[in-house]
């Protein structure tokens, strides 16, 4: 009975000796494996072996984008203004139209008011072989509308046909040759220009003019939100307005002493930093200063921020 307890003794001796070898076995490998020498540390410090590394190169360009507010303005804006007496009685033109040669822009009276383009209204009613610069006027305008050909500064017969061609597709009556031809029926402008804004209504000639156009080319006139260009919008950048999804044209600082002619919808440009500029005007300025940027030509109706 007294033999069987000493054997279990010894063989929990045998297990935990075994055990501990084990401990000891695996704790030695271990520790084998995370120690290296001075040269094996040295080689794995050491750069790989040169390799061929290929990546695909693209050309973009680099850009700064610095918020420009900006404001359409044209050259010159004129006042179609009537001096005669009586009512509009009819307003035919409306805002973006274009205004020149031949056309109605109202009805005074009834009767039509055709602008012409000239240095000076006509004084006077015109009858057959009547001459003189108003004479003329009239022959010119009616030339350059394709009503005739040219004509010498009186008012002949050919010029009667021309004028009833024009007042025929208008939907008038004719002038008689035996009439003479009413200056009443003419606004004299000096060139050709666009309708901005609505115009009038009808009644009382006296209450103000038919419409106002607007004459020249478009120009852009920005600033920064502070009311100048920051330092990064330099003179020969180019400026691109998102709406147009187009590069209007560089910009060119103006003097702030001089009141601009600005021959154009409001908008947010942003100038390009970085690409090559092949039309700067202007040198840099030293100073900040408003801008104008020459628009293309045609009707922009608004450009987006």
């Amino acid at each position: 009975m007294s033999a069987t307890p000493n054997r279990q003794k010894k063989t929990l001796w045998l297990y935990g000796i075994i055990a501990l070898l084990l401990i000891i076995t695996v704790g030695t490998l271990i520790s084998a494996q995370n120690i290296k020498t001075t040269a094996q540390k040295d080689a794995e410090a050491a750069p790989p072996d040169p390799s061929t590394i290929t990546a695909t190169v693209t050309r973009e360009k680099l850009r700064t984008t610095v918020p420009l507010t900006c404001t359409a303005n044209y050259a010159t804006s004129t006042p179609l203004r009537y001096s005669g007496e009586g009512q509009y009685t009819a307003i035919t033109i409306k805002h973006g139209d274009t205004v020149g040669n031949g056309t109605l822009i109202a009805e005074v009276n009834g009767e039509p008011l055709i602008t012409l383009t000239g240095g000076f209204a006509l004084y006077r009613d015109l009858k057959l072989d009547d001459s003189g610069p108003d004479a003329a006027l009239l022959n010119e305008a009616l030339t350059a509308m394709g009503r005739q050909g040219p004509q010498p500064a009186r008012i002949t017969e050919d010029t009667y046909e021309a004028l009833n061609n024009l007042l025929d597709s208008l939907g008038y009556a004719h002038v008689k040759t035996d009439q003479p031809i009413p200056a009443r029926y003419f606004l004299i402008i000096n060139r050709a220009g666009v309708v901005t804004g609505n115009p009038r209504a009808t009644g009382a000639i006296a209450d103000g003019p038919v419409a106002t156009i607007a004459e020249g080319s478009k120009t852009l006139s920005c600033t920064g939100t502070t009311g100048r260009l920051t330092p990064e919008a330099r003179s020969g950048q180019k400026v691109i307005v998102p709406s147009l999804s187009v590069i209007l044209s560089t910009l060119q600082p103006l003097d702030t002493r001089t009141p601009p002619k600005l021959p154009a919808p409001q908008a947010t440009a942003r100038p390009v930093a970085r690409p090559m500029v092949q039309k700067a005007r202007l040198a840099p300025t030293s100073r900040a200063q408003p801008a104008r940027l020459e628009a293309p030509k045609g009707n922009v109706s608004s450009l987006s921020t």
